[in-house]
Order: structure tokens, then sequence, then C-alpha cells
């Protein structure tokens, strides 16, 4: 068996888009990767086009030593762009494999340990009352693991970027995580995501404003770049963190497990260098009983290959996953992957299907272009109000967004049978988006729209609303499952006038 070749497929997914690749062999069987480098798709996609030159003809069974030539194939070796392509190489690869011999990838990896891996859900409620109640909602159907985001007021500047103080976020962060420990009690695993944007110093400070039991652990408070901040840090306060999705090789990890820094290991297997480097990552912190909490972020092809790590290695506390009772993220499009993992509740059943157990509708994926906004770039940037820049924006803010029809861009797209989507910065109220589309007849269709924060996705009523649009006079996709003069729930079903 011999690698043909190397396809990517990079398609939007709910609010994101998702780097997905494929490797065919000239056997006919083929296999399912994806990048987690979000926001420099057109930089991975680059490094890919070098790697297929390289694996077109090689064994695909020898992942191994793929993964070696793909690293040291150039004098420049290793960083996140490349590690991300080699990434979803080794995850293809290894799915190509499983299917090859008939097993599910955890059989490739030394075989499973556990039958389902834990989840934990996310709430983004902005800090107050609302933070209660999601928590309350989760644990009421059964996530005990819960990780909430930071206070950041709503604030703009002149030029429509965010503002954002770290001394203004601590406090009431902190007041409200109080809280949250006071009314969801012990049984509750706490954490918060700060996407490193403090200092040592204002770190060490929200810390000292906690109560000794209130976080179970910390995610990444300030950058990973100088561990010897993480080591003064980790002297300050006796809050658990979990640091490492970011980490682009096992070199990365090196200094966190071996000084003792990290208590989770936030590994990204999309981003880290794949199944290959993420096991090896496993190995090393089960030594010095670190347990994994892998990034997560992406969509099934992400999800299906950490499910099958977390069944292969003993040293495992939970998942990350970007869909529960408190986020609809649209990162898991039934239309999109008809086939993927099953999750029940705050449980991720492990597949025992051939391969990752994941399959990309390559039909579909083409009717979702891929179209980096770059002029969003601008626009995504944090500063403080002396205009002084500090972190990049992205949905761990609170969703307390106004909405800004003037920056929306709404595309008529025939091919979706008429689906007309609003792409919109921070829009909270995709309700009021309305758009004309040309030459058609009027009707009610599906409305997509793809930057709800944080709770974008792909519903013909979205929040209670039905959008009503006109429709096209015909459809030229014959796969659309848009029908004019239909409304549909928020469940795809239809609702007779």
């Amino acid at each position: 068996m011999k690698v043909r070749d190397l396809k990517l497929h990079p398609t939007r997914v709910g609010r994101r888009h998702q780097l997905i690749i494929k490797i065919e062999t000239d056997e006919g069987v083929s296999g399912w990767g994806e990048s987690g480098l979000i926001g420099r798709e057109l930089a991975v996609m680059g490094a890919l086009r070098h790697y297929r030159e390289l694996i077109i003809g090689k064994n695909p069974f020898n992942i191994g030593a793929i993964w070696q030539d793909l690293y040291r194939s150039q004098y420049f070796e290793g960083g996140r762009v490349l590690t991300a392509a080699i990434s979803a190489i080794d995850v293809a690869l290894h799915d190509l494999k499983g299917k090859a011999l008939g097993v599910p990838v955890y059989q490739l990896l030394g075989g499973k340990h556990r039958d389902w891996v834990p989840l934990f859900a996310t709430t983004h409620a902005p800090m107050g009352p609302k933070l209660l109640e999601d928590a309350a909602l989760l644990m009421g159907e059964g996530w005990n693991i819960i990780r909430t985001t930071m206070h950041s007021p709503h604030e703009l500047n002149q030029a429509g970027e965010s503002v954002y103080e770290p001394w203004e976020s601590i406090g009431p962060t902190a007041h409200w995580l109080n809280k949250l420990r006071d009314a969801s009690g012990s049984l509750a695993v706490i954490g918060i995501d700060y996407h490193h944007r403090l200092s040592v110093a204002e770190a060490a400070s929200f810390c000292q404003k906690l109560g000794r039991d209130t976080l179970d652990f910390l995610e990444e408070p300030i950058r990973d770049e100088t561990p010897e901040a993480y080591e003064a840090l980790r002297r300050m306060t006796h809050v658990p963190f979990a640091i490492g999705e970011e980490f682009s090789s096992k070199w990365q990890f090196l200094p966190y497990i071996e000084r003792g820094i990290t208590n989770y290991a936030r590994v990204d297997v999309c981003n880290v260098g794949g199944l290959t480097e993420a096991m090896k990552v496993a190995g090393w912190a089960e030594a010095h009983y670190i347990d994994l909490m892998p990034h997560n972020p992406l969509g099934p092809i992400c999800t299906a290959a950490t499910a099958h790590l977390a069944a292969a290695v003993p040293n495992f506390a939970s998942l990350e996953i970007r869909q529960s009772p408190t986020e609809q993220s649209g990162f898991y499009d039934e239309r999109l992957f008809p086939v993927q993992h099953e999750r029940v509740g705050p449980r991720l059943i492990i597949s025992d299907r051939p391969g990752l157990g994941v399959e990309f509708d390559e039909h579909a994926g083409a009717h979702e272009e891929f179209e980096p906004d770059l002029g969003l770039e601008r626009t995504r940037y944090m500063r403080r109000r002396d205009g002084s820049g500090h972190q990049l924006v992205n949905e761990c803010l609170q969703h307390d967004w106004q909405s800004h029809l003037d920056q929306t861009n709404f595309r008529y797209r025939p091919h979706l049978g008429g689906v007309c989507t609003c792409v919109g910065r921070f829009s909270s109220v995709p309700h009021e988006c309305s758009v004309d589309c040309p030459d058609v007849h009027a009707g009610t269709y599906r409305h997509r729209h793809a930057y709800d924060y944080p709770h974008a996705h792909e519903d013909t009523i979205t929040n209670g609303h039905t959008f009503t649009y006109p429709c096209p006079d015909s459809v030229p996709d014959p796969h659309s499952d848009t029908d004019c003069d239909t409304h549909r729930n928020k469940n795809g079903d239809d609702i007779p006038h």
C-alpha cells in the first residue's frame, strides 16, 4: 500500500473554519485528519502542500518514520505551523491504518483503559447570577466538571477594537467564582480559562482573592514562553495549573512536566504533532503523576482522535467538549460529519469502528466555502484604554457584545438552496439580521449566523426566533436540505404553515 494523494478540505463548521485533510492510497483506503492552528489555516495549508510531495509513494503504515521525515525534512525544524500540519497528517495516517487493519485506533495505541471519556462543559455566562444558573443547569444534567471564563465587560474603542483591563477583570471574576463554589458545593469540579491574559503579578493577585477550595484548576493564566515565569507564579499560589494547549512538541512540554509546573497537561492532538507525539507526552506525564486534560476546540475529527488517546492512556482526567447544555458551537454538524462518536450527557462513548470512527461528507463540505476574513484581523485585537496592545479576541470573552450590523456581510449562496449567510462580528442578536437575496420570491428558509458569540450554530430558528427571508425560484443543489415556503424548528423539523 502506498500513499497516492493528500487533499485539503478547509471548511466552515459553525462559527469557525476547520482545516480537514484526506490521505488516499493506491488500494482505496483513506484517512481523515485535522489541523488545530485556528486562524492560521492559510499558513498550514502551505506547509501541507510541501509535505504532500514528501509522503506520496510512502507506506502509510510507517507512521513513526513518516513523522520523523516530516519534522526533520527542513533545516528550520518544528514550530506551530509545521507541527499543526504534521498533526493533521499523523491523525489521518492512524485513521487510515485502523481502517486497513479493521481495528479502532485505540488498538494501534495499546488497547483501551476505559469505555467512555469524561467530558467537561464550558459556560460563557458573564460573571453574575447567570453563571450560577448555568452551573445549576449543568450539574442538574450530570455535568459536574465546569469551566468558566473571566469577567470581561463590553467596551469598544474608537477603532471598534475590544478594550480589556486585567485589573478590572480579576476582582469580579474571583468574587463570582467564590459564589459559584458556595452555590455548587464540594462535588463540583470548577475551573477557569484565563487564556493567558494576565501577568504573573495579576495572576497571583487573582488567586489570592479566591477561597482555598474555590478552584480545582486554573487554565493558562499567563503566557507560556518562559517557564521560569510560571515557576514564580507556582510559588505564589496553591491552585492547580492546566497548561499546554499551545505547545507544539514534546520538547515544549519538557520543563512543565520535569519541573512540576503544571498539574494537568492540556495536550492538543491536532497541534502537538498528532497521536504519535501525544502518546509520548502522555507517557512522560504519567511518570510524573500528571493527568491529561486535552485541549479540544475543533470538531469531530479532533474529538475522535483525542478520544482514542484517552482510551489508550491510564493518566486521563477529562476532555474539553464544545457542545453542552450551556454551549452550542455548531462544530459537530452531523450534515458534514454523518459518522462521529456518540455523546451521552457528559460522556463520550469511544467508537469501536475501524479507524477513528468518524467520516466527513466531502460533497457537503464543498458547499461550505473557506473564506478567511483577513480584514477581520484588524479588529480582533484587544487593547487597553491607553491604546497598547493586549491580546487576541476569542470566544473566551463574555458574550454581551452589541450587534454591529454595519460591519456585517451577507452572502447569497444558491448552491445551498438559497441560504443567505450572515457573517457579522460579535453579534449577540442574530434575530435582528435581515437581508434581501437577489432574484428570488418570498418564503422562509434556513438562516445561518456564523459569528453569534459564543453560541453560534446553524439552525432554522436560533434562540426561538424565526428567520423569514426570500428563497430562490429553484434549488440548483439536489442534495440541499433547504426547502422554500417551510418553517423549521431548531431541530430541523418542518412546521406546517
